[in-house]
């Protein structure tokens, strides 16, 4: 007989399972244990990226003992644990919090990279997760904080950005979006009126910088929110936001109360064209943006048919946003109930036409619709 789901069992009782005779060799300070048979790990939890974790919830990201950002060393795996190991074994994985002293079941890991998911050092064995971490036994562990949770009133709110009479209104929009999905905005994540004084910077931007600058995770993630310190303007155009490779870039006008924005492929002689929206929209889609690209429960597909996206825009209503021409025109925003979609055309050069979607919600309930429409077999990410 072997663990339950989500029960909680003492170091003993968890190697007890599966130790039935002989002790088991241990790893990195006693988190992975080899037995004959069963392989398993006793992790305890910590802030991400730096200590143990789970991001999105069908993934586990272990951190070694030695494997911190500012240690200067790589912390390997066990053989054993890694994908292409010659004798595979089920890993079970039980996590606790860094305060509590007995362990939960959440389930098996898939075998990882031997050098897992590396990103600036910070990340070292991402596993798969089977089945994924429900939200409740996530809140539980301390790593997931649902907070403000009214989506009806986000919903009503932007449906009507497309109706809001002044910059102020579409502002509050932006500050009601990111508060549900991050939480109370902490006062000391602004920038001061020190840091900001002489800058070329417009009012929507100004007044993020002055409400939730320092959040680096609301603004930027897979794309990036230049800081202040970083903002510069070259023929009259302030560039301020960039694709995470470069490829693409925003500016806008140093100052106004909410100028356009335009964009361009970052190539030679490519000209600034004009993305047919204000300063305020557009940061209202990239705040967006980051939390789709970001979200704890989320599936995306690179290559999906328009049928497939049909049915999923029958859950959900389109945001009266302007479309976005990256990564290709047009590129849209979708919600309802708590989900959030961005999806764009992606057809290939024979004039086949599919469709690049990505889709999250901080919690598991508002994709549940997905689970009839989502193929995880064609799917890149699903975590449902």
């Amino acid at each position: 007989m072997g663990p339950k789901f989500y029960q909680q069992y003492s170091r003993q009782q968890a190697i007890a399972f599966f130790a039935k005779t002989g002790e088991p060799r241990t790893f990195c300070e006693g988190q992975w244990l080899i037995c004959p048979n069963a392989i398993i790990c006793l992790a305890t939890l910590g802030k991400a990226p730096e200590e143990s974790h789970f991001h999105p919830a069908s993934c586990f990201r272990w951190i070694g003992p030695a494997h911190k950002p500012m240690s200067g060393k790589w912390y390997l795996l066990p053989a054993e644990v890694c994908a292409g190991c010659k004798e595979p074994r089920p890993i079970y994985l039980f996590v606790r919090p860094r305060d509590a002293e007995r362990f939960t079941y959440v389930g098996q890991l898939a075998p990882a990279n031997p050098y897992g998911s590396v990103s600036g050092g910070k990340d070292f064995g991402a596993f798969e997760l089977a089945p994924i971490l429900p939200s409740r036994v996530w809140e539980l562990l301390g790593g997931l904080s649902p907070g403000q949770m009214d989506a009806s009133a986000l919903d009503q709110s932007l449906q009507r950005i497309d109706r809001a009479q002044s910059v102020h209104e579409r502002l509050e929009i932006l500050r009601q979006f990111s508060e549900f999905w991050h939480g109370p905005i902490d006062s000391r994540e602004s920038f001061t009126d020190d840091e900001l004084r002489g800058k070329p910077i417009p009012f929507p931007l100004r007044w993020w910088y002055q409400l939730a600058g320092h959040h680096e995770n609301i603004m930027s993630g897979q794309n990036k929110l230049l800081n202040p310190s970083e903002l510069n303007v070259e023929e009259g155009e302030l560039l301020f936001y960039v694709e995470n490779q470069g490829v693409y870039l925003w500016s806008t006008n140093p100052e106004g109360e909410d100028p356009p924005v335009k964009g361009k492929f970052n190539e030679p002689d490519y000209p600034w064209i004009d993305e047919g929206m204000l300063l305020s929209e557009f940061m209202i889609g990239a705040c967006m943006f980051e939390a789709i690209m970001r979200a704890p429960f989320a599936a995306s597909a690179a290559w999906a048919e328009e049928a497939t996206l049909t049915k999923i825009c029958n859950e959900l209503a389109p945001l009266p946003l302007a479309p976005w021409r990256w990564p290709s025109y047009p590129s849209r925003f979708f919600a309802r109930n708590g989900a959030f979609m961005f999806a764009c055309p992606n057809d290939d050069n024979q004039g086949n036409k599919a469709f690049s979607i990505w889709i999250g919600a901080k919690t598991e309930h508002p994709l549940a619709f997905l689970q009839t429409i989502v193929d995880k077999d064609t799917w890149e990410r699903v975590a449902l």
